[in-house]
């Protein structure tokens, strides 16, 4: 979904959500989207079924969808019906049910109403569910991947699960746990991997393309990559100690208490301590500690160069063999499902000296792999390419 979309669906507007069918699935009706205003299923629930459990499943999805929709203001529940004492008498109870639900589900009642307005002549009775939310703080981000526990909030003790998709204003904190992490793409189109046990908090942002923009980002702790669109204007990322303030570049930064790591890995990225700053080429990184004077810009180690194995069938067990990088410290080997590395991602670390192999316990299958050097002081070089092996 476009962020400029989302944008605009956070606008004090009206959506409907109109449901058939029945159906009970792994995700609630079969899908739930939220685009532009609009709330679509895959399936949903007729009529007669909202008092069962796919309906009363379905339902609580919805809930959840708007739950996540910052600023919501109202819900109106609109059982459309033909003018008969007993189909509207039956299209009412079906819409208290709905709004029951929607209040179970953790909606203020004092959010949701009822009506039972006439369908027009040949129309079948059905559902149909608006909601109003506050326009005056835009939609600046949006989650675009999740995997394992991550949630949000827009003060760090009132936190709720994330899910795909959810839209956010300036003021909101993202916090992910243990093996956990997210895709975060900003209303510039920049987009930010947050890693593990990591807290982000997502601050003013303004774009336009006639303008440009203004971004302003916060890691409170933990990790984040860093990749900017090419949109012109102010982009900077603030640490407890340490600004960061970027010209089109791709980069890593980490942080933990009073110390914040910079590793660029494309384009340039200015460092700012409380006390001096330090400008970043491509392929440099630096660090500030509480004394507030950045380190003097430290070349980051080259990618390794895979030799084996490259693709195929593999045992379990068999060596990992690369290109020795000069001066690095030790090597970190990644194993994941995937190529971005989310999924059951698997870090090894490799000694100088060591015999790497591939783990004995890694389930079998398909499974990507890189190694990435590490120097003395722990900054961290390119990757190597990605090679995907069937793990036997």
């Amino acid at each position: 979904m476009a962020l400029g979309r989302l944008a605009r669906a956070a606008l004090a507007s009206a959506a409907v959500v109109a449901m058939s069918g029945s159906a009970l699935a792994n995700e609630p009706c079969d899908g739930i989207d939220l685009t532009d205003g609009r709330v679509s299923f895959g399936t949903a629930p007729s009529i007669g079924t909202l008092d069962t459990p796919a309906g009363h499943y379905c339902v609580r999805g919805v809930a959840e969808e708007l739950l996540a929709q910052h600023g919501l203001r109202t819900i109106t529940v609109a059982v459309r019906a033909p003018n008969t004492l007993a189909d509207r008498q039956r299209a009412n109870r079906a819409a208290q049910v709905v709004r029951g639900q929607l209040i179970a589900a953790g909606i203020p009642s004092q959010r949701v109403s009822t009506v039972v307005p006439m369908t027009r002549a040949g129309e079948p009775t059905q559902l149909q569910i608006a909601y109003v939310v506050n326009s005056k703080k835009p939609v600046v981000a949006q989650l675009d991947r999740i995997w394992g526990v991550v949630t949000y909030g827009s003060d760090l003790d009132n936190h709720r699960p994330a899910r795909v998709g959810a839209a956010f204003k300036a003021g909101t904190y993202i916090q992910t746990k243990r093996e956990s992490g997210v895709f975060l793409r900003l209303a510039d189109s920049s987009m930010v991997r947050i890693g593990a046990d990591s807290l982000f908090r997502v601050g003013p942002i303004t774009y336009s393309p006639a303008a440009g923009r203004n971004v302003r980002v916060e890691l409170i702790r933990g990790t984040a990559v860093v990749t900017t669109s090419k949109a012109p204007g102010e982009f900077n990322v603030v640490t407890k100690n340490a600004i960061a303030g970027v010209r089109g570049t791709h980069f890593r930064l980490a942080t933990k208490d009073d110390h914040t790591r910079i590793e660029n890995l494309h384009g340039a990225v200015d460092l700012e301590g409380q006390n001096d700053h330090s400008f970043l080429a491509r392929g440099q990184g630096s660090q500030v500690d509480y004394s507030g004077f950045p380190e003097p810009p430290r070349p980051l180690l080259s990618a390794a160069t895979i030799d084996s194995p490259l693709f195929g069938d593999v045992a379990r067990g068999s060596d990992l063999s690369w290109r020795p990088v000069p001066t690095a410290s030790y090597y970190q080997v990644e194993f994941a499902r995937d190529a971005d590395f989310t999924v059951a991602k698997r870090m090894v670390p490799v000694q100088i000296n060591g015999s790497p192999v591939i783990p004995d316990n890694l389930d079998a299958g398909r499974w990507f792999w890189r190694v990435t050097a590490v120097d003395s002081d722990g900054f961290v070089g390119y990757p190597s390419k990605v090679y995907s092996i069937n793990a036997l």
